[in-house]
């Protein structure tokens, strides 16, 4: 109901809600309570509360409260902080490039008579070089002073500094961010190494994880959604970011000389190959699911986390013995044959299931589509052994089928598999919300998680995910990439992560009442979608002067590890539809950031892998603000999993639960105090030192921005006190913190 002076005409929030009450209650009773509020908005105006102000607030309160109930977020916390905490841009500073920029983009301005471009220079690095065509006053200015080559345009911009070179993007050469803005962001995402995951930690490790992902730094790392006011900011840091990200990877990876262009150019090295690896990754193994489950061995051994190499070893042994029951006889000499990596684990299935797989293998084939033949033979003749298997006779001749010797490092290769491969971890996540373990005998439930494989297969056929694969192995030892794939998903317990997504999806998807067969279908589809998302491309104009004029050509810049939210004016392509944006956003995987303007502060969860918001550019008013803060304060967000997770582990190791997550949150609920509201624990939980929903407000000192964000913090738990009254900010402007007695509670009994 917070009605401003500069609302769309007609708008009028206030009488709105007189409406809704004479609509819920009747006219003789909304009549009473615009009486009770006006005598509690003269008395508030007059001086200190008086009696009759405080009984008239008491009788708004109880008639408000025969039609509506509210429950305060903020209220459920001590000191009404709902969890907020405020934190520092450590790195947001003003650097020389920076004062470069300001001078070319002012003395293009001038050039151009539009002196105002302080506003556009301070939120954005390189204007000149990322805004959208035909979007800025003074971007229709400048193209219009290079068609007619204006002479007064080439003398501003003649040995300028401060603009982009694409010569340096091409040759991945360190870019100064430009903004001091960006300059934070850099140091708050980038430099504490964010660039190095494929997806975010999972708030409840099955194991002790490896690589990046064991890195402190990273291990509370949260998605950064970010709101600007101006159009331009959301494309600059989907582009800005996203290139530094690759190029700390390419230099990472000792790719020395590689382009641009090349990098965009690599082949995905996950083909359906003769070899079958690929494959292998991707197949949903049941025998594999069973031995190699860390959920299940970390109950067994009474530890979460479990040690990852007393697992790997477990999980070994029973690979091994799993082995010496393979009733089929091989070719003891001549070649080995990299298809035992899929053909093992395909046999041990049919043992195991007394059904065989042709049932799953059909599925999957539906599934899969055409595939089009992107190597040397195509994945429908590798789904073919699958079926062909189930037909080998106990104690057949595997060399039947052309099969060749096994490799010496079977067993290792399989156990990788049990624990991180693709295929299985997405058998099980899907088993644990559709019916427990016997679910993954389901030939349904075996496609879906075949279609959760593909989704992952195209994220580790991505030219910046294949180089960050490339680039944690040692240059001298460097093994298959598809063992990679395997080996990181150990690195980063893509089984947990897996599982966490998948009972968020539940609920998101309102899957909570849909049988098995639903719930594997919707889960599935929203991964897969996610994890495919296609890469952006942005155009970026390369601005020069040569032979005495100002020349620009377009270039196209890719955003992966950071994306722009909602449409823009021009056809670029990086306009990507927003519910495929949002959904990969509210996934584990990239992007780890997202920029938007005022389109996405209303009505949106972002909060599913997300509780920081970054106020780029500050809103008007408090509510705004709120609006935006609550994108990632909502039902089971990224904070609350997180603190539920550390206080509630041990409860995973005594439940029977085969989702992990509804004993966590069924644990929390039981150790609630009676006298808690039901938003504890799905809205707010927040122990000492466990996460909070942080607030980063990039002002640089002394600015008029830091003023206005003094103002606003003043404001904004004011005007939650002015419920009922018209023109609300000014109520506010006069009150300040004297409001507080005017706060009307419409919380629903607690019994």
């Amino acid at each position: 109901m917070y009605t401003l002076p500069d609302e769309p005409a007609g708008d009028d929030h206030y009488e709105d809600f007189n409406r809704t009450i004479e609509f819920l209650a009747g006219k003789e009773r909304s009549e009473k309570v615009r009486r009770d509020l006006r005598s509690m908005r003269d008395a508030a105006i007059a001086g200190p509360p008086t009696p009759e102000a405080l009984a008239a607030r008491d009788r708004v309160e109880s008639e408000l409260k025969r039609v509506m109930a509210r429950t305060e977020r903020l209220a459920s916390t001590p000191d009404r902080d709902g969890m907020l905490e405020v934190r520092k841009f450590e790195g947001n500073r003003l650097d020389v490039e920076d004062v470069r920029s300001w001078v070319t983009f002012d003395g293009v301005a001038r050039a151009l008579d539009r002196n105002d471009v302080f506003e556009y220079w301070r939120s954005t690095p390189y204007p000149l070089n990322l805004m959208e065509r035909n979007s800025y006053q003074v971007r229709k200015y400048f193209e219009a002073a290079v068609d007619r080559d204006d002479r007064d345009l080439t003398a501003a911009l003649d040995g300028a500094q401060g603009l982009l070179d694409w010569n340096d993007i091409a040759q991945y050469r360190k870019i100064d961010p430009g903004n001091a803005k960006l300059r934070g962001l850099f140091q708050d995402v980038l430099d504490r190494g964010a660039w190095r995951l494929a997806w975010l930690p999972p708030s409840l490790p099955y194991y002790s994880l490896g690589g990046a992902y064991a890195i402190p730094e990273l291990r509370t790392f949260t998605k950064r959604l970010i709101f600007s006011a101006w159009t331009v900011v959301p494309k600059a840091i989907a582009v800005m970011t996203s290139y530094e990200a690759e190029r700390r990877t390419i230099a990472a990876e000792g790719a020395d000389g590689r382009t641009y262009e090349d990098h965009k150019a690599t082949s995905p090295p996950l083909q359906y190959r003769v070899s079958g690896t690929t494959v292998a990754l991707l197949y949903p193994s049941v025998a594999l699911a069973e031995v190699g489950d860390p959920l299940v061995l970390a109950r067994e051994a009474g530890e979460l986390p479990m040690d990852r190499e007393v697992l790997i070893g477990r999980v070994r042994d029973r690979v091994d013995e799993l082995l010496t029951t393979l009733a089929v006889t091989a070719p003891e000499s001549g070649p080995t044959d990299s298809r035992w990596y899929l053909a093992a684990p395909a046999l041990l299935d049919r043992m195991s299931s007394g059904r065989g797989n042709a049932d799953a293998v059909v599925l999957m084939r539906a599934l899969q589509g055409s595939s089009a033949d992107d190597g040397e033979t195509r994945l429908d003749a590798h789904l073919d052994l699958i079926s062909q298997l189930d037909e080998l006779e106990p104690k057949g001749d595997a060399s039947a089928l052309g099969l060749g010797a096994q490799p010496s490092d079977l067993a290792e290769v399989l156990t990788d598999l049990a624990i991180g491969g693709p295929g299985v971890t997405a058998l099980r996540a899907l088993s644990r919300v559709c019916g427990g373990p016997s679910a993954m005998q389901d030939p349904l439930v075996r496609a879906e998680s075949f279609r959760i494989a593909l989704g992952l297969r195209s994220l580790f056929n991505k030219p910046e995910i294949v180089s960050l694969l490339r680039s944690d192995q040692q240059a001298d030892d460097r093994e298959a990439y598809w063992r990679a794939v395997a080996r990181h998903g150990i690195d980063g317990c893509l089984q947990a992560v897996l599982d966490e997504y998948a009972h968020t999806l539940v609920e998101s998807e309102g899957l909570q009442g849909a049988n098995s067969e639903k719930r594997a279908a919707t889960i599935a589809q929203v991964m897969g979608d996610a994890l495919s998302i296609r890469t952006a491309n942005n155009n970026v104009e390369d601005v020069r002067v040569a032979d005495g004029r100002v020349t620009v050509s377009v270039e196209r810049a890719s955003s992966h590890f950071a994306a722009r939210y909602g449409r823009t004016q021009s056809d670029d392509s990086a306009v990507v539809r927003e519910g495929t944006v949002r959904a990969a956003y509210n996934s584990p995987f990239r992007p780890f950031v997202l920029a938007s303007t005022s389109v996405g502060q209303e009505g949106l969860d972002f909060h599913t892998y997300s509780h920081a918001i970054v106020h780029w550019n500050l809103p008007g008013n408090p509510v705004d603000l709120e609006q935006r803060e609550g994108r990632v304060h909502r039902y089971k967000g990224h904070a609350v999993r997180k603190n539920v997770a550390t206080a509630h582990s041990n409860d995973v190791l005594s439940s029977t639960d085969d989702d992990p997550w509804t004993a966590l949150f069924d644990a929390a609920v039981a150790a609630r105090p009676d006298a808690d509201s039901e938003i504890i624990p799905f809205w707010v939980f927040a122990p000492d030192g466990g996460a909070k929903i942080e607030r980063y407000v990039p002002a640089l000192p002394l600015s008029r921005e830091l003023q206005h964000y003094g103002r606003l913090r003043r404001t904004v738990g004011t005007y939650r006190m002015l419920l009922g009254q018209p023109r609300q900010d000014d109520l506010i402007e006069s009150l300040g913190e004297g409001a507080a007695w005017m706060a009307i509670d419409l919380a629903p009994p607690t019994s």
